[in-house]
């Protein structure tokens, strides 16, 4: 599972991860409890639709996909494919589509589905229907599905361009940003697991476009909607970003920093905080951080008042499915004879994952194995 592991924490960064998108407020999927854990394989046992590709699971074409769906790009436990997941209703949930081709999936709309695979391909929903399209890695679409960016090469080695489409048209916007260089071969979570980031991000109103990535020298760059900059950092400490309303944030070597409007100021002062998801109703930042001894802790953040409170410990990688679900992995201890990462590490994933209710405090095992968008986007 180390591949799989290291996977998700660097797909799930250009999400645009991702970054990861729920409902708004006061849609459906409003059911207090969560689902009650039903196996991957009693799922798709009664499922009908189209042949899934070998090892995933057959969709179920019951009813389709609307503006208002809550969806999800998950791993789910047990399975060897990506699987789309309508979980409108959190207590009967229902595979929409899936395959093993997904690599840095992220959703255009509630019917449109985009993913890298040798090159980016835009699909519709349900089924596997897809379209080819001219773009790069990392990506991120417009809230309005209408204007996607991306990082282009150039024939200069160490060289990138942020392309913008629109209007049917591919234009190079800023003609030269420097390229993401290593990323592989990182086997450490202190050391690089939990410090490293690809996202290229809109804004929710889809004002500005935001790129951060380490390892390498890390890049960090904000720009207007058609491509002016408006910050550039070149600098390998700031990384983890994530937008809420018209505010970027994201961590360096001092803490939280809160953008907006042009102005920079020192939200969470020596917080580093890990892989932030924030909420489709606007508001809230759900992340991780680790205490001395490396446990970790899910906390969630009040960007109106700056505030942030501990949900549970002993969990990691939290991630918003809807307003009010928050989805997470649980941690234990090492103990005599675990493997990786015992040794370098406290801590390891306990193999069970959790979802949180913010409506009354509760949580309950999910069948989830790693999320890696969901839809709505972030407000």
């Amino acid at each position: 599972m180390r591949t799989m592991r290291w996977q998700g924490i660097l797909a799930v960064a250009t999400v645009l991860l991702t970054a990861c998108g729920q409902p708004a407020q006061g849609r459906t999927a409003t059911a207090t409890r969560t689902e009650s854990s039903p196996s991957p394989q009693s799922e798709t046992s009664s499922g009908t639709g189209t042949a899934p590709p070998a090892h995933c699971p057959a969709t179920q074409s019951v009813g389709g996909v609307t503006a208002s769906s809550n969806l999800v790009v998950v791993w789910l436990k047990g399975g060897q494919c990506f699987v789309v997941r309508d979980i409108t209703d959190i207590l009967h949930p229902r595979i929409i589509a899936a395959s093993t081709d997904f690599r840095s999936p992220q959703f255009v709309s509630a019917t449109e589905l985009s993913y890298q695979n040798g090159q980016l391909f835009r699909m519709q929903l349900p089924g596997l229907q897809r379209v080819p399209l001219r773009g790069g890695n990392p990506y991120a679409w417009g809230p309005d599905g209408a204007s996607l960016a991306y990082m282009g090469g150039t024939p200069e080695a160490g060289v990138q361009q942020l392309h913008i489409v629109s209007g049917g048209q591919d234009r190079i916007a800023d003609p030269s940003v420097p390229a993401l260089r290593g990323g592989i071969g990182c086997e450490s979570r202190s050391g690089c697991g939990e410090t490293w980031d690809v996202r290229m991000l809109y804004s929710p109103n889809g004002a500005y476009i935001s790129l951060n990535y380490v390892p390498g020298i890390g890049v960090f760059r904000i720009w207007t909607a058609d491509g002016k900059v408006l910050k550039s950092l070149d600098s390998g400490s700031a990384t983890m970003s994530v937008w809420s309303g018209d505010a970027l944030y994201w961590r360096d070597d001092k803490g939280v920093q809160k953008w907006q409007a042009g102005q920079q100021s020192l939200l969470l002062p020596g917080v580093a905080w890990v892989r932030p998801r924030a909420s489709p109703a606007g508001g809230l930042i759900v992340y991780g951080t680790r205490d001395a001894g490396g446990v970790a802790h899910v906390l969630l953040l009040d960007t109106t008042s700056g505030k942030a409170r501990e949900l549970k410990s002993s969990r990691s990688e939290p991630a918003f499915l809807n307003a009010h679900l928050i989805w997470y992995k649980e941690e234990r201890p090492c103990r005599s004879g675990d493997g990786w990462p015992c040794g370098t590490e406290s801590t390891v994933a306990s193999g069970k994952t959790f979802i949180y209710d913010l409506q009354d405090n509760t949580e309950t095992e999910s069948v989830i194995d790693y999320v890696f968008d969901v839809w709505p986007h972030p407000a």
